[in-house]
C-alpha cells in the first residue's frame, strides 16, 4: 500500500499489525518510516525508540539510532 502511495491505508494496516502483536519490531520500523514521510517526525521518533527497545541489535538498529540522533 505504501509503495503505491496509499499512505493512509498503509498507516491503518501497520497500526492493526501492532494491535495484533505490539512486540512486532518491524511494524515499528514501517510506522516510523511512514510517519517521517508524512512529516510527523515526533511520532516517528516514538516508533524508532520502541523498535530499539524491542530489537536493539536488529538490522534496523543503526538506522533507528541515526534517525534519533538527527
Amino acid at each position: 500500500l505504501e509503495e503505491d502511495e496509499h499512505n493512509e491505508a498503509a498507516l491503518r494496516h501497520y497500526k492493526r499489525a501492532l494491535v495484533s502483536d505490539p512486540f512486532y519490531a518491524d511494524a515499528h520500523v514501517s510506522l516510523a518510516l511512514l510517519y517521517e514521510k508524512l512529516g510527523l517526525r515526533r511520532t516517528a521518533r516514538d516508533h524508532w525508540r520502541r523498535y530499539l527497545q524491542l530489537d536493539p541489535g536488529g538490522s534496523w538498529a543503526d538506522v533507528a539510532r541515526r534517525h534519533l540522533a538527527d
